[in-house]
């Protein structure tokens, strides 16, 4: 999701911009656009922009940002089982976290490849704790290839 706040000066001085979510100043949004890279359930919400060249300032109209019930239906089958995992693992309860990880790997599906291959990343970190390397090995050879210039990855080998 991108937004845009544009402002002109009249008189030549710098515009000073600052985005609001919610109606609450966001941290370090002080650029005229803003970016919600994989935007999810935390980023929905109305978002405005304040443009400010000392002493005016003027709001932007608001943006919805919103998800559909589809989307909203994918990340929960994916972020769920993210969840789960991290507790299991808290608990020390491996095989379940390896479980729950290949449960979200699947829900990600190809079109979520950078979330797929978080899965498989961190179930490559369990399998290594196991000392399960062959496994390791090919769930780390799978994650490169959903893309080898995805960020991140470089755990996986």
């Amino acid at each position: 999701v991108n937004l845009a706040c544009e402002a002109v000066s009249c008189t030549g001085s710098k515009v000073e911009y600052q985005w609001f979510k919610d109606g609450g100043p966001l941290p370090r949004a002080i650029r005229p656009r803003l970016s919600l890279f994989g935007a999810g359930p935390k980023d929905v919400g109305i978002y405005h922009c304040v443009a400010s060249c000392a002493p005016h300032s003027a709001p932007s109209a608001s943006a919805v940002v919103s998800l559909s019930a589809s989307e909203l239906q994918k990340r929960s089958q994916f972020e769920g089982p993210l969840q789960e995992a991290t507790a299991a693992e808290a608990a020390g309860k491996v095989e379940d976290a390896l479980a729950f990880l290949s449960q979200a790997a699947l829900a990600a599906g190809e079109e979520n490849a950078l979330g797929k291959a978080e899965a498989l990343i961190r179930r490559v970190e369990l399998l290594v704790r196991l000392g399960r390397w062959p496994e390791a090995f090919k769930e780390a050879t799978a994650a490169l290839g959903l893309s080898p210039s995805l960020s991140g990855l470089s755990r996986a080998h």
